[in-house]
């Protein structure tokens, strides 16, 4: 195998491979193979004309290959991608390489090491204290503490906050720019402080197997705002522009890289009229939405209590259900499901034309709003709430980069979906049913809407 092979075209080659082909070599010819990868970087005309190089030995599967990556960084270091690949190598997996790392970029005073050397051993002010509750210290630890008193050239504690104040104050100053952008709550609903009635005691003329819907509780929520209506296609058009122009500048830290926002359905004009609620979105289009937007998805709860009431309503009107006040299977398609065979025979139906009319804008139904004046909260569109179906947490993914089918079956992937939808049952349109779906899947069925939760005043 040849140097070329390691270096230049690893994408002809699998990591599996290559490593093999190392693992084969006795201790001589192994490393005369590492020294052969460190002559070939140092032989590179420039950095720039090295970088694709370099970057395959810095993630390279044999770990002294990757040691080597780490010293040519150093030695590129007045070229910035460089710099950038050496911050990165402080977190890998096998220590030595890390350790060259840390060194480098405390020997390099390289500023853009601190985020990714705090997370090792914490920040300089608080471990340079004498009060200071340390943990055990190891030799990464060590290395990192020292890289980093370093990097701000002082082992004082105090003189190390006001220090650490002035590298953070340019990421404080984004985030209260982030922070200070109001959202328009002129199109918005106050919900108020107070309890939750959530879940139901019995669900014995449910067809489905479900249970996580149990029992009936009550719990207490803070003052919130949610959206009137589902984002439309109209609202949502005005984020795709902005998100177009400035990619850089929207998006869930873990959606995926060069992410496109525009949604499934945006051609097709059963779904497209600027009136009606947006469909086609994932989960981190609707994240990336509400948070341009200054808001946020609404937790499972939120919706609930904003869908049901104080009093635990089954459906936004009441506890009765009346098929007028909501667009759902037998609206849509018009006709009547007698049971669960005929229900999924009538969706088996579903084309490019069938049905000619698929959602509706949420005026549409009169009488349908809940008890707080919200509207479109039962049928219509699926909403994506930011709860895991599983856990019952904040959804919190760590996906990126990743196929959907590397963790299409991971419970981290699956958000909580409310509200039914136009192809939904009567029994889904119930205030407490909780759907679920994967975070990457963009469904006709599925839309949102934001809430904006007030700071508490003290």
């Amino acid at each position: 195998m040849t140097t070329a092979t390691m270096t230049r075209t690893p994408q002809k080659t699998s990591d599996t491979e290559t490593a093999e082909a190392f693992h084969a070599l006795d201790d001589t010819a192994f490393w005369k193979q590492v020294e052969a990868v460190r002559a070939e970087l140092e032989a590179a005309p420039s950095p720039e004309e090295g970088m694709a190089r370099l970057e395959a030995a810095i993630n390279h599967p044999i770990w002294q290959v990757r040691v080597v990556g780490c010293d040519i960084a150093h030695a590129w270091s007045h070229y910035l991608p460089a710099r950038e690949l050496l911050c990165e190598a402080t977190h890998d997996a096998v220590d030595a390489v890390a350790f060259r790392a840390i060194r480098h970029c405390g020997a390099l005073r390289e500023p853009r090491a601190v985020s990714h050397l705090v997370r090792i051993s914490g920040w300089p002010s608080y471990f340079t204290r004498e009060d200071y509750k340390r943990k055990p210290v190891g030799i990464g630890a060590s290395l990192t503490k020292h890289a980093l008193t370093t990097i701000f050239d002082s082992t004082d504690p105090t003189e190390l906050k006001a220090r650490e104040n002035d590298f953070l104050a340019p990421y404080r100053a984004l985030l209260d720019r982030k922070r200070a952008r109001e959202p328009d709550l002129s199109t918005m609903v106050h919900i108020p402080e107070g309890p939750a009635v959530t879940g139901v005691d019995s669900v014995e003329d449910f067809p489905f197997f479900y249970k996580d819907f149990l029992p009936r509780r009550e719990v207490h929520v803070d003052a919130f705002y949610i959206d009137r209506d589902p984002v439309s296609n109209a609202d949502y058009a005005v984020f795709l522009d902005y998100a177009r122009a400035h990619p850089d500048k929207v998006g869930h830290p873990d959606a995926p890289p060069n992410k496109d926002y525009t949604p499934s359905h945006w051609r097709d004009p059963r779904f497209a009229d600027p009136a009606l609620p947006v469909t086609g979105v994932d989960w981190y289009d609707a994240w990336a939405y509400a948070d341009w937007a200054g808001k946020a998805l609404p937790d499972e709860t939120q919706w609930e209590k904003a869908a049901r009431g104080p009093d635990g309503h089954v459906y936004p009107w009441g506890d009765t259900f009346e098929p007028e006040m909501a667009n759902y299977v037998e609206t849509c398609f018009g006709r009547p499901v007698a049971s669960m065979a005929d229900w999924e025979d009538l969706l088996r139906t579903y084309s490019d034309e069938t049905p000619a009319r698929t959602v509706q804008p949420a005026t549409a139904r009169k009488g349908s709003e809940s008890v707080y004046g919200v509207r479109g909260l039962a049928g219509n569109t699926w909403e994506w709430t930011r709860t895991n179906f599983y856990d019952h947490k904040d959804m919190d993914p760590f996906f990126k980069g990743r196929h959907p089918r590397e963790f299409m079956n991971r419970p981290a992937a699956f958000a909580v979906i409310r509200g039914g939808c136009f192809t939904s049952r009567p029994e889904m349109l119930r205030g407490y049913y909780r759907g679920k779906d994967l975070l990457t899947d963009r469904h006709c069925e599925i839309g949102f809407r934001c809430v904006w939760q007030p700071p508490k005043t003290s």
